[in-house]
């Protein structure tokens, strides 16, 4: 399978998973939250543009000097770490090359209950949370942790050389159909659950090629039992 490298968009959380404290995985919609990134290298380039991706609603970054390929439209200021950075901040990135300074960003942030995580790695203050490595196929998302970042990259990049381009159709028009079922109130809710698994089951993928994408809306309405 050939990939689309324009279309996707992959990405490697650069922090081993070493700290086996950090087993929860979460999404998080950061949307409408405040993130500050302190360090202006190449790791903060990185973490700015997988922020910016995600939708964050502002981003601040906090350095002395900052690397030239730093977006453009992300805010700066030029300064050195202080405690008064973070207010008003929902979600903070310690990526300075200073251990020591990463330490008492993380340690301010849990002072303050701001979830935090840092690049590099720490035993004593690890940060609140990691980033895995990611594969991006339309609005599928996947991600992977395996507490070593070669062998997270490998098992990632496997994934991708595999992937199914009908799962990513799939993903894409059942968008668009949940929400028909969650309201066809004429069903009961065993129905609905039903038709939910069975619209993303292997008789999805196989109308799906068959049909292709109107042929399978189409089987979708008449499960619903909506006017198509």
């Amino acid at each position: 399978m050939t990939r689309e490298w324009a279309a996707d968009w992959l990405v490697l959380g650069t922090q081993p998973i070493g700290n086996m404290s950090f087993s929860y995985p979460v999404m998080l919609d950061l949307t409408q939250r405040h993130v500050a990134v302190f360090g202006g290298g190449a790791v903060a380039v990185r973490k700015v543009r997988a922020l910016r991706h995600a939708g964050v609603a502002s981003i601040v970054v906090v350095s002395p000097d900052f690397h030239p390929d730093l977006p453009a439209e992300v805010r700066r200021l030029t300064d050195i770490y202080r405690p008064s950075h973070l207010e008003g901040i929902d979600l903070a990135l310690a990526v300075t090359n200073s251990t020591a300074v990463n330490d008492q960003i993380v340690r301010d942030c849990l002072d303050r209950r701001i979830w935090v995580n840092r690049a590099d790695t720490s035993a004593d203050l690890p940060g609140d949370f990691v980033t895995p490595a990611q594969l991006q196929k339309g609005p599928v998302i996947v991600t992977v942790s395996a507490g070593s970042a070669s062998l997270t990259a490998s098992i990632r990049d496997g994934l991708a050389d595999r992937w199914d381009d009908r799962w990513t159709v799939l993903a894409e028009t059942m968008q668009k159909l949940r929400p028909l079922v969650v309201a066809s109130a004429h069903l009961p809710p065993e129905r609905r659950s039903e038709i939910l698994r069975r619209l993303a089951g292997d008789e999805a993928l196989e109308r799906l090629t068959r049909d292709g994408v109107e042929g399978f809306k189409t089987w979708a309405r008449e499960l619903i039992g909506a006017v198509s």
